[in-house]
């Protein structure tokens, strides 16, 4: 809404300056519910967007807190080099070295992004790709581009599915697409998986009207169905289908389409048939000298969709029990006196590991209680109504265990966050960035502190999704220093200390800033409080600070529990 751009510089929100990403979440963090207006410079120029436009920040449903809703923008440093057999520890290029062309076309000053939106358009193609060595040479190189995750489904052949349900008034929800379904062409072109899906929306969005044709087919049914579908430009000035997507990693395969490439699919070359359902791919048996991959198939059989609940009834305790279920044959069902239920899991007979449902709600127990000796639970999947279901085949034969083999597709490139540091304008620059940053966290934390007591239509803060006890704070120190380097760790430890020193500020009556109101209030009357006034103030401020911290740290708790 504001018009925001990939590589655009935000410099201020709302007439405060900008120096780094935090100050663009406390920035919006403050705005609240008010209108925002943005100073950026892109291009070299400086753009005001905002002004005169009623734009409000909206609700990041993870953090719990008003958002702009941009992302940390990535560099052109490459944090990971994947191909068919996972990550890449040797050849060329490597983790470490720097993108800076594509098919001669400079990427200096640009950002990672940028480079990824160049190659989304090129998987399956030779790119000519330059980059700097950390030692400062200069390497060229051509390679088949892969996307930018490890590659394994393209490198096998497999279509992508809907994963959660298109919303009304995208181009998907308009087209009747539903999770579940499958995508296995576009244009007449077989989809062999994510990277490629992508590549092709993105070339056929290219077109005068950007529109193209999926080949979609859904669950249970006997042949695919055509779909005309118009791509529109997203939020990020990319052209989308606003299709959420993932690889078709395991569950019923009506088709099995050639690896990328026109190479032959690998489970095809196994021995599976379209028709039979994937159970799963063991990653972690992935043989880069056989160029091979271990899977268990499941042939014949009836595939059912269970629904169990919706999402917010389950919370991370409960899907880790689901977790434990998927891929595996019910053995045995066993109800117990308490009206647990107690299912015993086999892949193979009188192997059993018994599992309890007492964790999960009513409902997910009264429907994994429906479900029959010998029945394979296959998959988690999303339902219509947004519920939490799985896939599960009854009457199939045993599993089979198959070595697929993995064709070379090229290489995926992921890049790492961009951190390049602050550029001082001179010498007396640090100064008053530290006075001023000083100032900014004070100001900032006071301002956010109210926003804990507001609701979420007025810009409140939800507390039990941003606030954390000793064993969050441990873990944001050992995130900050992993992913952004000591100088990022020292600044969110200063923060920490800071937050400190306002509450101790705070007019509570059991920390220093209570004793100052005690100390105002007795200069106020001229006269000393009477001590039982002390006592009771005091006993009420211990009672507030404790409270604060069990709540705190039940988050925590909660957290590491998996119940929030």
């Amino acid at each position: 809404q504001l018009g925001l751009r990939i590589g655009d510089v935000i410099e201020e929100i709302n007439g405060e300056r900008v120096l780094s990403y935090d100050d663009i979440y406390t920035g919006v963090a403050k705005a609240g519910e008010l209108p925002l207006r943005l100073v950026v410079v892109r291009k070299g120029e400086r753009l005001v967007l905002g002004e005169g436009r009623d734009v409000r920040p909206v609700r990041d449903p993870l953090r719990g807190v008003p958002s702009l809703g941009v992302t940390i923008p990535t560099g052109l440093w490459l944090a990971a080099v994947h191909d068919y057999a996972g990550m890449r520890t040797e050849g060329v290029p490597l983790a470490g070295w720097t993108l800076e062309s594509i098919d001669e076309e400079s990427l200096v000053g640009g950002i990672g992004q940028q480079a990824e939106l160049i190659l989304k358009r090129r998987v399956g193609t030779p790119v000519t790709l330059g980059f700097r060595r950390p030692d400062g040479s200069y390497f060229k190189t051509t390679e088949v581009y892969a996307g930018s995750s490890s590659p394994i489904d393209l490198a096998i052949g497999l279509p992508v599915r809907i994963s959660d349900q298109p919303k009304p008034g995208t181009p998907a929800g308009n087209a009747g697409l539903n999770v579940g379904d499958l995508i296995v062409a576009i244009n007449d072109v077989p989809v062999t998986g994510q990277a490629h899906f992508v590549s092709l929306v993105q070339n056929a969005a290219n077109a005068a009207d950007a529109s193209m044709r999926l080949s979609v087919w859904s669950p249970g049914a006997e042949a695919a169905r055509e779909v005309r579908i118009t791509a529109v430009l997203d939020v990020d000035s990319v052209m989308r289908l606003q299709l959420p997507i993932e690889s078709a990693d395991s569950g019923w395969l009506p088709v099995l389409p050639n690896a990328l490439g026109a190479q032959a699919n690998g489970l095809a070359c196994s021995g599976m048939k379209p028709g039979d359902t994937l159970l799963d791919l063991q990653l972690d048996s992935v043989d880069r000298a056989a160029r091979t991959v271990g899977a268990r198939v499941l042939s014949g059989g009836t595939p059912e969709l269970i629904a169990l609940a919706p999402p917010q009834e389950l919370p991370k305790r409960a899907l880790k029990v689901l977790g434990k279920l998927i891929g595996h044959r019910v053995d045995t069902i066993v109800g117990t006196s308490g009206g647990d239920i107690i299912l015993r899991i086999a892949d193979l007979p009188g192997q059993g590991t018994d599992i309890s449902l007492s964790s999960l709600p009513a409902s997910a127990r009264d429907a994994l209680g429906a479900l029959k000796q010998g029945d394979w639970i296959v998959r988690p999947q999303r339902l219509v109504d947004g519920r939490i279901g799985i896939e599960v085949l009854r009457g199939a034969a045993a599993a089979q265990v198959m070595r697929v083999p993995l064709h070379d597709v090229g290489i995926a490139l992921r890049f790492e966050l961009d951190k390049t540091p602050y550029q001082l304008s001179g010498w007396t620059d640090a100064f008053t960035l530290a006075n001023h940053q000083t100032k900014k966290m004070v100001v900032d934390t006071l301002t956010i502190i109210p926003k804990f007591f507001r609701p979420a239509n007025e810009g409140g803060i939800d507390a039990t999704k941003s606030l954390s006890g000793p064993i969050g704070i441990f873990g944001a120190l050992r995130a900050m220093f992993d992913r952004f380097g000591f100088a990022a760790f020292l600044q969110l430890v200063a923060l920490i200390g800071l937050n400190l020193f306002l509450v101790n500020l705070l007019p509570i009556p059991v920390v220093d800033g209570g004793q100052l109101a005690f100390l105002a209030m007795e200069a106020v009357m001229r006269r000393p409080l009477p001590d039982i006034v002390k006592t009771v103030a005091t006993g009420l401020g211990v009672v507030l600070i404790v409270s604060l911290m069990l709540f705190v740290l039940s988050l925590d708790i909660l957290r590491l529990a998996g119940w929030i």
